[in-house]
């Protein structure tokens, strides 16, 4: 990136004979780098400490289209829109202001994204609204706060000291000295001193973190709408005190009473309701999600290869027994482990505290796995009544939590990163995942090999009341959870009931995906707009623009997945992982079809988790994520039915 000293900018600049009536409102968007609540909390940012309880504040999702960079980060802000970009940045004076001239590059980059991104389309709407924008800085300036205040051709209107362009322009870039806490909260007196009751101030971290560029930002607003000691919120992340980058562009847009322009996805300027957070609460939910990520770095490549490791060594000891039949007895409870880490995993948020270190998490997290195991092993009477034990702890855990605003989801390690910007409420993909695949299991084993109507009548009633969960906009709000909870249903009754499978399952399972759907957007679409999820939103816009907006939509999702897929090489451990064993799973035979026997109702439990897993791998954006954490409920179980068979048990061993 070219850097662009303010004095240097500023030589060209010449006396306007042009300048915007005193009294008009104005927005001020002070933007800080590398600083966070943690720094408020600490006494190096006093005035800012002093402002939640004079208007909004809240965390905000500083997500990019790429991997995160300053440049990027700052062209999201402008673009309204999650932007990509070039490495570099070009800039040169232009009459009173100054010109991007390698916009063109930067428009190129976001081509190829499956979605439409305007790169200057704020400033380009604030122009067509014949309004003004300005750029200063608090001292050196570089041309990345330009991306933010340009239109479409890469001009802004104004550079120079905050006292000179505050009352020439509408939309003024304040940027803040990088990485400096205190001159940043010097900067933000200054502006404070300029600014009168009836502008808006914005103040926000575009990259909140140098060492990690995937932490919340802090974000606040002070103006007419922004009500003292409130919490902000937008329509893209429905959650008290979240916001995200791109709600800034609409709420400066709203402000001048502008339209937004076609690309501005949710159209969610950021609003804001009591109560309001204090800025301990900020901090403290700050170092908590940053320690959260750092933890699930760690576990996502832990938790799998402990899959790994457990499965195939427990498969390859009752393959070719080289144990006593004791210790195969015995051992069979270790697999346990797998789903009984999930959910831990889920439940250590509820004595978890923000300031544990990442050693602390995991540590919990290890010894709840193995304290679950050991008393799921000692007080169950059979592996049938122990796999039943953890899969209703999965269940009445994820639910509950789903029934109560889903606040476990953001605060847990197998849960989703609201930092990231893939999911802000409801359940997430992964989420879904293991609630359907623990009610799958749990009733699948309640019903037993055997077909009787009371049993069975439970069971789909479980089921249903988890596809309900899963797909509701009000709790779960993920359609796509809802497909999978469909298929898996009508899988699990052809596995249990049909000889043998049938064209017209297919159109059967079809049938019950696109009623899921149908159920899941009219629900939304009966919602009051501030509260409709991004279903209904999207519903509106396929109905509204046509086939272009459906087909930007599963593009979106499809191009979400590979890079999913191919994020990295160990991604190919688990597809392989998952495409071997559904297929196993769905045709047994042998020593596998034996194992199933093992435990009554395990084997059309776990061809109906197969198919699900299947069909979320297809409708998610999560790709080979949805089933891998499916089968984490039902291949461990699988396992341990072998070394059960190896123990010398049958059928009538594993019964209650």
């Amino acid at each position: 990136m070219r850097a662009l000293p303010l004095c240097a900018l500023t030589a060209a600049v010449a006396s306007s004979a042009w300048a915007t009536e005193a009294d008009s409102p104005k927005c001020l968007l002070f933007l800080a780098d590398r600083v966070g609540w943690v720094d408020v909390a600490a006494g190096r940012m006093p005035t800012l400490r002093a402002l939640p309880a004079r208007g909004a504040a809240g965390w905000c999702s500083p997500a990019t289209a790429r991997p995160m960079t300053r440049l990027r980060a700052y062209a999201t802000l402008g673009a309204g829109n999650r932007a990509d970009g070039p490495e570099r940045l070009r800039a040169e004076p232009a009459g009173q202001g100054a010109r991007v001239t390698n916009v063109a590059e930067w428009q190129a980059a976001n081509r190829h994204l499956p979605y439409s991104v305007e790169i200057g389309s704020l400033g380009g709407a604030l122009h067509r609204g014949g309004l003004k924008t300005a750029v200063c800085g608090t001292g050196g300036l570089d041309a990345a706060a330009l991306l933010v205040a340009m239109d479409e051709r890469g001009r802004v209107d104004y550079l120079g000291a905050l006292q000179n362009v505050y009352s020439r322009a509408d939309l003024v870039v304040l940027q803040g000295p990088e990485g400096s806490p205190e001159e940043a909260d010097r900067g933000l007196a200054a502006a404070l001193a300029l600014r009168r009751e009836q502008d808006l101030l914005i103040l926000l971290a575009p990259t909140p973190d140098a060492s990690d560029m995937v932490a919340l930002a802090p974000v606040l607003v002070l103006g007419l709408g922004f009500p003292p000691a409130t919490a902000l919120t937008s329509r893209t992340t429905l959650r008290p005190g979240l916001v995200a980058n791109i709600d800034v562009a609409p709420t400066v847009l709203r402000f001048f009473g502008l339209p937004l322009p076609p690309s501005y996805v949710n159209n969610a300027p950021m609003t804001a309701a009591p109560p309001g957070l204090t800025a301990g609460e900020l901090a403290a939910f700050e170092v908590l999600t940053r320690r959260v990520h750092e933890a699930r770095r760690l576990f996502i490549p832990l938790f799998t290869a402990w899959h790994l490791v457990v499965v195939v060594a427990a498969l390859a000891l009752a393959w070719r027994p080289v144990i006593g039949v004791h210790r195969a007895r015995r051992l069979r409870w270790v697999p346990l482990s797998v789903p009984a880490a999930l959910v831990v995993g889920y439940a250590l948020p509820l004595v978890q505290r923000p300031g544990w270190p990442v050693a602390a998490i995991l540590a919990a997290g290890l010894a709840g796995t193995v304290l679950l195991t050991v008393a799921v092993a000692r007080l169950c009477p059979s592996l049938r009544t122990a796999a039943a034990v953890v899969s209703l702890l999965a269940v009445l855990l994820i639910g509950g939590d789903v029934l109560h605003g889903g606040e476990l989801q953001m605060r847990a390690v197998p849960g989703y990163a609201v930092a990231l910007g893939g999911r802000f409420y409801g359940l997430g993909n992964e989420g879904t995942a293991v609630l359907v695949a623990a009610a799958a299991v749990l009733g699948g084993l309640v019903v037993g090999g055997q077909v009787r109507p009371v049993p069975l009548a439970c069971v789909l009633l479980l089921l249903a009341a988890v596809t309900v969960l899963v797909g509701a906009p009000c709790w779960g709000a993920d359609a796509g959870g809802a497909l999978l909870a469909a298929a898996l249903v009508v899988a699990y009754l052809v596995a249990l009931l049909a000889r043998r499978v049938r064209w017209w399952h297919g159109l059967a399972l079809a049938a019950a995906m696109v009623a899921a759907a149908a159920v899941v957007v009219a629900a939304d679409l009966h919602r009051p707009p501030d509260e409709m999820t991004h279903i209904g939103r999207a519903w509106l816009r396929i109905t509204g623009e046509g086939p272009a907006a459906a087909w930007e939509i599963i593009s979106r999702k499809l191009f979400t997945s590979w890079n999913v897929s191919v994020a990295s090489p160990w991604a190919l451990a688990p597809m392989a992982w998952v495409l071997a064993f559904s297929f196993v799973l769905l045709r047994p035979r042998g020593l596998v079809a034996r194992w199933l026997a093992v435990v009554p109702g395990l084997r059309p439990t776990a061809a109906a988790v197969v198919v699900g897993g299947l069909i979320g791998w297809a409708v998610n954006d999560s790709a080979v994520g949805v089933p891998a954490m499916m089968l984490a409920f039902v291949v461990p179980l699988v396992a341990a039915a072998a070394l059960s068979v190896a123990g010398g048990e049958g059928p009538d061993a594993a019964r209650d």
